[in-house]
């Protein structure tokens, strides 16, 4: 039986993971094949997900690539629009995460091109909230957020979506500390698998905080109940959470680049002098790890942390237009 076939072999793929043996790929793309055999579409998604995973992160271009071929698989196939949605949402978020805006566009065109789905709609709304908000388009990236969450009960749940990822990057956009900062704990509460984009949670925590430390300083109030928090948090979390479920070389080094975001924000918060040379590292980490957004933000904080200093100007207008 085809169709037994392709789920007995991502059962097994997810086996391997979940052990840490390795491999996987091979036994994902034999479970595509038996799908598309069986013309179950389902199987198909499932199979490719998890071959995805056997690979490297999500938001890497390997990862990214082989699902371009399998939803072009799928559209040859003639698969039901709802299949080919949400593996175009799925590369939309991966082609954000590395900066390829345009890219990623193009695919939430295809996404919400046809009816959806509920899956691809959501997972693709959410990617359009973040793509929305990080070019500055602050109500746009909330409506988007707003019919997500009317798409889909299950919500914070749901771990295979980002909705409380998500709600910490609006908040944090918005100025609404409090809110961000509670979204991103209620994101690491999970039980289990941890939730997509889990590996920004403590770190949009960590900014939260560290804003809100700052925003009571520009006032002439006390920045110590915000700077006590970030003590509390960097006591419960000395380190970001992360999906340890992948074991690829690109995801390692974007998950030392999210510990170097982390401990810079932590330093910022403080107002510790050693904060311009850890935005530097996170920086050059995030390039290393082809995260462009997270880069540019992480050398705007140089030069903001730079120019407080008259004998480094030069070297804040360098991280500047870097940034």
């Amino acid at each position: 039986s085809a169709k037994a076939l392709a789920y007995a072999l991502t059962a097994d793929v997810m086996r391997r993971i979940n052990a840490d043996e390795g491999g996987g790929l091979a036994e994902g793309e034999e479970a595509q094949t038996a799908a598309a055999q069986a013309r179950d579409f389902w199987a198909y998604v499932h199979a490719t997900l998890w071959a995805g995973n056997a690979l490297d992160h999500w938001a890497t271009r390997s990862v990214i690539e082989l699902k371009r071929r399998s939803r072009e698989d799928m559209t040859s196939l003639g698969a039901p629009h709802a299949y080919v949605s949400w593996l175009s949402a799925d590369e939309a978020l991966g082609l954000l995460q590395l900066g390829d805006w345009r890219g990623c566009a193009e695919r939430l065109r295809v996404a919400l091109g046809s009816t959806p789905g509920p899956m691809g709609d959501a997972s693709a709304r959410l990617t359009a909230a973040l793509l929305s908000c990080w070019q500055g388009r602050q109500t746009e990236a909330e409506a988007h957020l707003a019919r997500a969450e009317e798409l889909f009960a299950e919500q914070s749940g749901f771990l295979a979506f980002e909705f409380d990822a998500v709600r910490a990057e609006l908040a944090v956009a918005a100025g609404d500390t409090e809110r961000a900062f509670n979204a991103a704990l209620i994101g690491v509460s999970f039980k289990g698998e941890p939730p997509t984009l889990v590996e920004r949670l403590i770190p949009l925590a960590a900014r939260a905080a560290a804003d809100q430390a700052q925003m009571l300083r520009d006032r002439g109030k006390d920045p110590s109940p915000a700077v006590a928090r970030l003590r509390d948090l960097q006591r419960g979390y000395p380190t970001i959470v992360s999906n340890e479920g992948f074991l690829g070389p690109d995801f390692q080094i974007q998950m030392q680049a999210m510990q170097a975001w982390y401990e810079a924000e932590l330093l910022r918060g403080h107002r510790d002098p050693a904060a311009a040379t850890a935005w530097q590292r996170a920086a050059r980490a995030f390039a290393e790890g082809g995260l462009a957004w997270d880069e540019a933000h992480a050398w705007w904080r140089t030069a903001e942390a730079l120019v407080k200093d008259h004998t480094a100007r030069d070297a804040a207008a360098a991280a500047l237009r870097r940034a």
